[in-house]
C-alpha cells in the first residue's frame, strides 16, 4: 500500500509538471502569435517601412527619353517636380507643378504633399522629379499612395533631377503649372 501511494504521489508530480510545461509552451505561443502581424489580404507590407522609401512597392519608373517621348506627342501627363526651390530655379522641365517637398523626410515636407493631392486628381500619370530619381521619389509616391493615388498613376523620373540632360525640355523661369 505504502509504495502504491509513493507511486500515485510521484505519478501526480509528475503530471503537474507535464501540465504546467504544456501550460507554459502555449502561453509562449500565444505571446508569439500575438507579437507578430499578418499581412493585410490587399497584398500590401505587414508593417510600414521604417522610411517611406524602403515600402514594398512595385516601383515604376520613366526614363527621360521616355518622359521627352511623352511630352512631344503633347500626352497628358503631370510631371511633379518635389525639388526645393534652389534646385527648381537652376533648371526644370517646362510647366512642371512644383511642390517642394523633397526629400520627404518631415511631417512638414509631408504637409506640402498633401496640400497638393487635390491637384493630382484623375487618370493622367504622373511623374515625379526629385534630386537623384531615389529616396526622395520614392517617399513621394509611398505617400501619394497612402493619400489615395492609384499606384498605376505614378513613376518616378530615373536619375531624377540630377539625369535630366535635354537641353530644349530645361527651363529656369519660373512657370509651374497646376494641373487641371
Amino acid at each position: 500500500m505504502k509504495i502504491v501511494a509513493e507511486i500515485r504521489r510521484r505519478r501526480g508530480l509528475t503530471m503537474r509538471k507535464l501540465l504546467s510545461l504544456t501550460m507554459c509552451l502555449l502561453l509562449s505561443v500565444s505571446v508569439l502569435a500575438g507579437c507578430t502581424q499578418a499581412t493585410p489580404a490587399s497584398g500590401g507590407s505587414a508593417a510600414p517601412a521604417a522610411d517611406r522609401a524602403e515600402a514594398d512597392i512595385s516601383w515604376q519608373y520613366k526614363t527621360a527619353d521616355e518622359t521627352k517621348a511623352m511630352l512631344d506627342a503633347q500626352e497628358s501627363v503631370i510631371i511633379l517636380d518635389s525639388r526645393p526651390d534652389d534646385m527648381y530655379t537652376k533648371g526644370h522641365i517646362p510647366g512642371a507643378y512644383h511642390v517642394p517637398s523633397y526629400p520627404m523626410d518631415t511631417p512638414e515636407l509631408e504637409q506640402v504633399l498633401k496640400d497638393a493631392v487635390p491637384n493630382l486628381q484623375g487618370d493622367d500619370p504622373i511623374v515625379i522629379v526629385c534630386k537623384s530619381g531615389n529616396k526622395g521619389a520614392k517617399r513621394a509616391i509611398s505617400f501619394l499612395q497612402d493619400q489615395g493615388v492609384a499606384p498605376e498613376r505614378l513613376f518616378i523620373l530615373e536619375g531624377g533631377g540630377d539625369g535630366w540632360k535635354i537641353p530644349e525640355y530645361t527651363t529656369t523661369a519660373n512657370d509651374s503649372t497646376i494641373p487641371n
